[in-house]
């Protein structure tokens, strides 16, 4: 098993960090192992599907930059790939992108107010609420690499919980039977 970066970046924070880990062991018995894990683990909660698996924090331990952490899981010549990316809660990306896009559209929308006065002979106040729009297009960019920050001690345990898992010795037994797909955590 070997881990992957994912891309030229290295270890400069990105908006949805991403990396690969390939196995040489066929997807299947890769999804089967992850609800195996997830069936007694007492962290970490998921669902398994063919293909793909979604990993996240128990719910007690959940907060607004909780991390979730979605794998695509590949057949490759060697085995299995797995394209892993970690994210925000689908509501809470969905409310920073459209926070970043109406602060930008407020930027954009005062340079334009600020070029009409400065065309009509008015008073430039536009140009003087455009650093402030700004201001918080920045800020509202910038929340994304905060909450990675705090939610760095749950990105590593679900990490480390997919990494564990995959380098698991094999067990006997260990089949590629089809994958049934579900929720799985803690008592199931």
């Amino acid at each position: 098993m070997s881990e992957t970066p994912h891309g030229p970046e290295g270890d400069r924070p990105r908006a949805r960090p991403r990396f690969e880990i390939v196995s040489e062991h066929p997807p299947r018995v890769i999804v089967n192992r992850v609800r195996r894990a997830l069936r007694g683990s007492q962290s970490v909660v998921g669902q398994a599907f063919e293909g793909r698996v979604e990993l996240t924090v128990m719910r007690e331990a959940t907060h607004l930059w909780s991390p979730q952490l979605i794998v695509d899981i590949e057949a490759a010549d060697a085995g299995t790939l797995l394209k892993a990316r970690f994210a925000p809660h689908p509501h809470v990306w969905t409310m920073y992108v459209g926070a970043c896009v109406i602060a930008c559209m407020a930027t954009f929308g005062m340079l334009m107010l600020a070029i009409a006065q400065f065309m009509m002979k008015q008073p430039l106040w536009g140009l003087w609420v455009a650093p402030g729009t700004a201001l918080v297009a920045g800020l509202t960019f910038g929340a994304a690499f905060v909450g990675q920050g705090l939610s760095a001690p749950q990105m590593f345990e679900l990490r480390d919980f997919l990494q564990r898992t995959v380098d698991a010795p094999s067990v006997e037994g260990e089949s590629e039977r089809p994958v049934e797909p579900g929720h799985y955590g803690p008592g199931d």
